[in-house]
């Protein structure tokens, strides 16, 4: 049976980062990826047996809520 995902009330993003990707894009390992993940600090999409990926919106949410802003002297 094909389902027709524009048609079920939301919205759904291929926006997926593999792990390697997040990781670069975060500046961190894989395992601190997979670390964050079991926090449920960043969430996880089981895509297949082997492959994951880490959704756009909770790198960017983790990104949000780790921004720190620093003063003159750069202090935090």
């Amino acid at each position: 049976m094909r389902v027709d995902i524009d048609n079920l009330g939301f919205n759904v993003s291929p926006k997926l980062h593999r792990i390697n990707v997040a990781a670069g894009l975060l500046g961190v390992s894989r395992p601190t990826i997979y670390r964050l993940v079991r926090a449920g600090r960043l969430t996880l999409v089981k895509i297949s047996r082997n492959a994951s990926g880490i959704t756009d919106v909770s790198l960017q949410e983790f990104l949000l809520q780790n921004t720190r802003h620093v003063d003159d002297r750069g202090a935090a």
